[in-house]
């Protein structure tokens, strides 16, 4: 048996079994789906005479059918159920419905009393007997199909699309009648519509079939690209050059998108054939099905290496949280061969996605880079085609006059493409934000939405439709009850919440948005996310009688694009308007303080659920909110070592990113001694604590507070005896380390404004043989200030100097001052000490 018509005998198999009614006596209509949406919408393929509905459900526990409505084509058509039983095996609960009378409907709504976070449904439905025109033409075709009359079949086909093509089942027969047929793209393009309607199970391979037949682009025309991108003269480091990068996406497939994206990437350098040993592409396995990818190497003497699928891999991604229920980022990886200067790699992949459902259906939002992310790119491309009734709205971001924009009709679908050449991507940095703004960037929604309906949506799949008649459960209950502070309450509750519970989501949490058990629940669990932890923020400044409202943000893209109202958001908290002014509580960061906005999205839009639900700018801390204070008093100088005592002050952010890196090293070093010498030298270098004591730290208050004894800057011996050295600070928080190989023409973004104070006082002992020390010339700007100041008193000296950033984003003119500013500021870090030498000291200085 050849392996066509194995393959038929399987597919004959399963209809008979699994949809034997659909061909003997009255059929059933089958629907499948994964949504994440309480409402399910079946579209009958025409007017039917219904008589049972069935709905199987998996990964939505506890739930109960709200309404069934059978919709004809005057509106609804009353048939209430008279018999509803439910049925629970294993993770599947199974409701099985009889009309009270055989209506006629074109479709049925099905609403469950409550929306899942994502849940996968199937739904069958009885339809009474009797003659169907278009019925009659998919059992023909089947027929055909059967003894192998594919033209035949083909035309019954096409001929029932006339009258419905939206019936999965059709473009199923229709796949896999192309396939036979050797019509890849038409087989292609019917298991795509198939599958965006639920068939996933029985057309994905038809679609792998269909692609793999699929010619590739020919070698001749690849070298023909290679050669035209050769003219492009790049600096000698480059290693890898994107000769073409083209990405697709379409719509019209259900609830789905499809896209698929191809690139070839020669290798430019030896470092670079040497180092680059693997490929890699994101995948998110809770929204989107890899179809297909593959990947081979055109060698420099034209002979090609066709990777097998062994060499793929689909692993977690780097940065997935495997205890977060609802995401579950993967990454596909190419295993590369050896590679040699001048080798071309060809690769790509196709990906089958889920666009989020709201109130008027579902929606598509997709924010991507034309070009290569990494490396330059010669020439690239990104396409977007949409049915006719889909309306397209198209956003660009840092768009040069290089790059062209064109919309064109291909006959059933309009397409709007982006393109470009010779584009050098940025270099990156550890901030979505910056990342997104200094690089070319395109974004598309779906639809006409305005901010408020998209507020409504994630709302309600956050928190639930209503305001919960939901109590707070005892342990924040008693620490509301707890003091007569009203703001230190609020104070105390936000560091329970950001401290005992765990951060994970789990499944049965899901089922506890919108009831009145949530609280206790998230309480019991001991775990909560994002979204949890705003909701209990949110019942204690109810309980305070503060007002309180919920902030949607985007963490892995940074920025939103405000015209395209669309669900572009990944993390949720609150603010909370006190006497003073708004708070802005992330309870969810460990690094978040009670008195500082979460620093990495000051400056960035949200959408705040206010009432009018719109997109507000998180206002930028002012400098005195986060603030270091270094005191260091310098006794002796004794072993090649300066010898004194220090003080440390740190507030807001910092306070909190210093206190936590003290606890995660006393953690992970035996001896507290060397725990807090390790500390302090992300701050200190070359320093070595003997004695310390914690004042204060911020898992109850916004200060970390630490002094104590230390030895400090290795000294050199110069010829004359004299003693040289330098203290100096480093500050993790302001990017004065790469700020040199960055282009400072366009943007740059500190971590928070800020306030940095140094003072180190030298003692009488120093003081006496102290013969200079570098100075620093002020400078003040826009940007900010660094400032230095010596005192003089008695026999001892103090040289104090102040740094502080009064804003986050530097852009427009204000760029053109940061290179004197971050000189001044790395100039400030460093004071150069020279001391005479003392009778038997400088016997003991360890020689430079």
């Amino acid at each position: 048996m050849s392996d066509n018509a194995s393959t038929w005998e399987s597919l004959r198999h399963r209809y008979l079994t699994r949809f034997r009614s659909r061909f003997i006596a009255g059929y059933e209509m089958f629907w499948s789906c994964r949504t994440s949406s309480s409402c399910i919408e079946v579209d009958l393929s025409g007017s039917r005479r219904l008589l049972r509905v069935e709905v199987y459900i998996r990964g939505a526990e506890s739930t109960e059918i709200k309404h069934l409505k059978c919709l004809g084509e005057d509106g609804e058509t009353n048939a209430p159920p008279i018999m509803t039983s439910t049925e629970v095996t294993d993770d599947i609960t199974a409701f099985h419905i009889v009309l009270s009378k055989i209506v006629r409907a074109k479709s049925i709504s099905i609403e469950l009393d409550q929306q899942p976070e994502l849940f996968d449904y199937r739904v069958r439905v009885l339809v009474v007997d009797e003659p169907h025109s278009d019925f009659e033409l998919l059992r023909h075709a089947r027929s055909l199909l059967e003894t192998g009359e594919n033209h035949l079949a083909l035309q019954y086909l096409k001929d029932y699309q006339q009258i419905n093509d939206t019936n999965p089942h059709a473009h199923h027969l229709l796949a896999f009648c192309n396939l036979q047929m050797k019509r890849a793209d038409d087989a292609m393009e019917a298991s795509l519509q198939a599958m965006g309607r639920g068939l996933v199970d029985e057309c994905v391979e038809i679609y792998r079939s269909a692609r793999g037949t699929k010619s590739d682009l020919p070698v001749e025309d690849i070298r023909r690209l290679q050669k035209e991108s050769q003219s492009w003269r790049l600096p000698g480091g480059v290693g890898l050059v994107a000769v073409e990068k083209s990405q697709r996406f379409a719509l019209g497939y259900g609830a789905n998108y499809y896209s698929t994206t191809e690139e070839i990437l020669e290798v430019k350098r030896p470092a670079a054939a040497r180092m680059l040993r693997m490929l890699s592409f994101p995948v998110s396995a809770g929204t989107e099905l890899l179809l297909h990818t593959q990947l081979r190497v055109i060698h420099r003497d034209d002979s090609i290496e066709e990777m097998p699928l062994e060499r793929f891999r689909l692993t977690d991604a780097d940065d997935k949280n495997l205890f977060i229920a609802v995401e579950d980022d993967k990454e596909g990886h190419w295993i590369l061969p050896d590679l040699e200067t001048g080798d071309l790699i060809v690769w790509s992949h196709d990906i089958l996605g889920k666009c989020f459902a709201t109130t008027k259906g579902s929606q598509f939002f997709k924010l991507t880079h034309p070009f290569d992310a990494v490396h330059p790119t010669w020439r690239g491309r990104v396409e977007f085609l949409v049915p006719p009734e889909i309306e397209l709205n198209t956003s660009k971001w840092s768009w040069s006059d290089r790059f062209s924009i064109e919309q064109k009709d291909d006959g059933s679908r309009s397409v709007t493409s982006f393109s470009g050449t010779q584009v050098v991507p940025v270099k990156h940095t550890a901030f979505a934000y910056e990342n997104n703004y200094l690089n070319p960037l395109v974004a598309v929604s779906s639809g006409d939405r305005a901010w408020t309906e998209v507020a409504d949506y994630i709302m309600g799949r956050s928190f639930g439709d209503s305001e919960p008649e939901d109590d707070l459960p005892p342990p924040l209950a008693q620490i509301i009850a707890g003091s007569e502070d009203r703001i230190r309450r609020l104070e105390t509750a936000f560091y329970w919440i950001r401290d005992k519970l765990k951060y994970a989501s789990l499944k049965s949490a899901h089922e506890q948005i919108g009831t009145s058990q949530r609280a206790a629940k998230i309480v019991e669990s001991g775990t909560a996310d994002c979204k949890d932890r705003a909701y209990l923020m949110w019942l204690v400044c109810r309980e305070l009688n503060y007002p309180c409202q919920y902030v949607f943000v985007s963490s892995k893209n940074g920025l939103v694009i405000k015209e395209l109202p669309a669900d572009q958001f990944d993390h949720v908290f609150v603010r909370v308007k006190t006497d003073r002014d708004w708070l802005y509580l992330d309870p969810t960061s460990t690094e978040s303080a009670f008195d500082t906005t979460p620093f990495w999205c000051q400056g960035l839009y949200a959408l705040v659920l206010d009432g009018s639900s719109q997109l507000e700018l998180i206002p930028e801390d002012p400098p005195d909110r986060n603030v270091l204070a270094f005191h260091e008093s310098i006794e002796e100088a004794r072993d090649g070592w300066l010898e004194g005592g220090f003080d440390i002050v740190a507030r807001g952010h910092i306070g909190r990113s210093l206190n936590e890196l003290w606890k995660s090293l006393s953690l992970a070093v035996d001896d507290p001694q060397r725990a807090a010498t390790e500390s302090l030298r992300r701050y200190l270098p070359t320093s070595v604590a003997t004695a310390y004591e914690r004042i204060s730290d911020t898992g109850s208050s916004t200060v970390f507070h630490i002094n104590g004894h230390m030895r400090r800057c290795r000294l050199q011996s110069m010829r004359g005896g004299e003693l040289v050295g330098s203290l100096s600070w480093s500050l993790p928080f302001l990017p004065v380390s790469y700020w040199r190989v960055l282009s400072l023409d366009r943007h740059f973004v500190f971590n928070f404004p800020c306030k940095v104070k140094l003072a180190v006082t030298f003692g009488p002992k120093i003081t006496g043989r102290l013969t200079d020390f570098s100075r620093v010339t002020p400078h003040e700007c826009d940007i900010g200030l660094v400032s230095e100041r010596v005192e003089s008193r008695e026999d001892l000296l103090t040289v104090v100097r102040n740094i502080q950033i009064n804003r986050r984003f530097i852009t427009g003119d204000l760029t053109a001052g940061l290179p004197l500013m971050l000189d001044r500021v790395e100039s400030a870090l460093r004071l150069a000490v020279s001391l005479s030498s003392a009778d038997g000291t400088e016997n003991s200085v360890v020689e430079g």
